[in-house]
Protein backbone atom coordinates (compact mmCIF):
# COMPACT_ATOMS: atom_id res chain seq x y z
CA UNK A 1 0.00 0.00 0.00
CA UNK A 2 2.85 2.40 0.74
CA UNK A 3 4.21 1.84 -2.76
CA UNK A 4 0.82 2.50 -4.30
CA UNK A 5 0.47 5.67 -2.23
CA UNK A 6 3.88 6.94 -3.30
CA UNK A 7 3.24 6.23 -6.97
CA UNK A 8 -0.18 7.88 -6.78
CA UNK A 9 1.25 11.01 -5.14
CA UNK A 10 3.91 11.21 -7.86
CA UNK A 11 1.32 10.83 -10.60
CA UNK A 12 -0.88 13.57 -9.16
CA UNK A 13 2.10 15.87 -8.66
CA UNK A 14 3.31 15.17 -12.20
CA UNK A 15 -0.14 16.06 -13.52
CA UNK A 16 -0.02 19.34 -11.59
CA UNK A 17 3.41 20.67 -12.54
CA UNK A 18 5.61 21.02 -15.55
CA UNK A 19 9.39 20.58 -15.17
CA UNK A 20 10.02 24.28 -14.57
CA UNK A 21 7.36 24.44 -11.86
CA UNK A 22 8.76 21.32 -10.23
CA UNK A 23 12.22 22.91 -10.11
CA UNK A 24 10.69 25.99 -8.48
CA UNK A 25 9.05 23.78 -5.85
CA UNK A 26 12.36 22.05 -5.21
CA UNK A 27 14.18 25.37 -4.89
CA UNK A 28 11.69 26.88 -2.46
CA UNK A 29 10.78 23.81 -0.40
CA UNK A 30 13.73 21.40 -0.44
CA UNK A 31 17.00 22.96 -1.56
CA UNK A 32 17.93 24.55 1.77
CA UNK A 33 17.46 21.28 3.70
CA UNK A 34 19.49 19.27 1.20
CA UNK A 35 22.29 21.80 1.07
CA UNK A 36 22.43 22.12 4.88
CA UNK A 37 22.78 18.35 5.16
CA UNK A 38 25.33 18.19 2.30
CA UNK A 39 23.09 16.01 0.20
CA UNK A 40 22.45 16.21 -3.51
CA UNK A 41 19.26 18.16 -4.24
CA UNK A 42 16.72 15.97 -6.03
CA UNK A 43 15.92 16.98 -9.60
CA UNK A 44 12.90 14.78 -10.26
CA UNK A 45 9.97 13.25 -8.41
CA UNK A 46 11.67 9.87 -8.58
CA UNK A 47 14.70 11.21 -6.71
CA UNK A 48 12.60 12.66 -3.89
CA UNK A 49 11.80 11.06 -0.59
CA UNK A 50 8.30 10.52 0.64
CA UNK A 51 8.83 13.35 3.10
CA UNK A 52 9.82 15.62 0.20
CA UNK A 53 6.44 15.05 -1.46
CA UNK A 54 4.61 15.91 1.73
CA UNK A 55 6.80 19.00 2.27
CA UNK A 56 6.06 20.34 -1.20
CA UNK A 57 2.36 19.59 -0.91
CA UNK A 58 2.33 21.27 2.48
CA UNK A 59 3.77 24.53 1.16
CA UNK A 60 0.77 26.83 0.77
CA UNK A 61 2.54 28.93 -1.83
CA UNK A 62 2.15 26.11 -4.35
CA UNK A 63 -1.30 24.86 -3.37
CA UNK A 64 -2.96 26.47 -6.41
CA UNK A 65 -0.98 24.15 -8.68
CA UNK A 66 -2.02 21.03 -6.76
CA UNK A 67 -5.59 21.73 -5.72
CA UNK A 68 -7.28 20.35 -8.83
CA UNK A 69 -5.41 17.05 -8.76
CA UNK A 70 -5.54 16.52 -4.98
CA UNK A 71 -8.92 18.12 -4.29
CA UNK A 72 -9.70 21.70 -3.51
CA UNK A 73 -9.34 21.69 0.26
CA UNK A 74 -5.78 22.19 1.50
CA UNK A 75 -6.52 21.14 5.10
CA UNK A 76 -8.10 17.85 4.02
CA UNK A 77 -5.03 16.91 1.98
CA UNK A 78 -2.69 17.87 4.81
CA UNK A 79 -4.68 15.81 7.32
CA UNK A 80 -4.63 12.77 5.04
CA UNK A 81 -0.89 12.98 4.36
CA UNK A 82 0.59 14.26 7.62
CA UNK A 83 1.10 10.89 9.34
CA UNK A 84 2.41 9.03 6.30
CA UNK A 85 6.13 9.93 6.43
CA UNK A 86 6.37 8.80 10.06
CA UNK A 87 4.41 5.63 9.39
CA UNK A 88 6.48 4.83 6.30
CA UNK A 89 9.73 5.28 8.24
CA UNK A 90 8.50 3.08 11.08
CA UNK A 91 7.59 0.32 8.65
CA UNK A 92 10.74 0.43 6.51
CA UNK A 93 13.41 1.49 8.98
CA UNK A 94 12.23 0.24 12.33
CA UNK A 95 10.40 -2.80 10.96
CA UNK A 96 7.55 -2.58 13.41
CA UNK A 97 4.31 -4.43 12.82
CA UNK A 98 1.43 -2.37 11.57
CA UNK A 99 -1.62 -1.97 13.76
CA UNK A 100 -5.17 -2.30 12.49
CA UNK A 101 -5.37 1.50 12.70
CA UNK A 102 -2.23 1.83 10.56
CA UNK A 103 -3.72 -0.44 7.91
CA UNK A 104 -6.95 1.55 8.00
CA UNK A 105 -5.02 4.81 7.53
CA UNK A 106 -2.99 3.42 4.64
CA UNK A 107 -6.02 1.89 2.95
CA UNK A 108 -8.04 5.10 3.31
CA UNK A 109 -5.26 7.27 1.87
CA UNK A 110 -4.54 4.83 -0.95
CA UNK A 111 -8.21 4.62 -1.90
CA UNK A 112 -8.58 8.41 -1.77
CA UNK A 113 -5.53 8.91 -3.99
CA UNK A 114 -6.70 6.31 -6.50
CA UNK A 115 -10.08 8.09 -6.69
CA UNK A 116 -8.25 11.36 -7.35
CA UNK A 117 -6.29 9.69 -10.18
CA UNK A 118 -9.47 8.24 -11.71
CA UNK A 119 -11.08 11.68 -11.57
CA UNK A 120 -8.02 13.22 -13.20
CA UNK A 121 -8.00 10.59 -15.95
CA UNK A 122 -11.72 11.05 -16.56
CA UNK A 123 -11.13 14.78 -16.97
CA UNK A 124 -8.37 14.12 -19.48
CA UNK A 125 -10.68 11.88 -21.54
CA UNK A 126 -13.34 14.57 -21.58
CA UNK A 127 -10.77 17.19 -22.66
CA UNK A 128 -9.62 14.98 -25.55
CA UNK A 129 -13.13 14.20 -26.77
CA UNK A 130 -14.65 17.64 -26.18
Amino acid sequence: MLGEIELAIRELMRASLNNLELRECIDKCLRKHYEETSQRVPLSLEEMSFNDYVSILGFKGFWEEFKDAFGGVYSVVQTKLESLPRLRNEVFHFRRDLTVGDYDTLRDVRDWLLKRIKKLEAGRKIDKSG
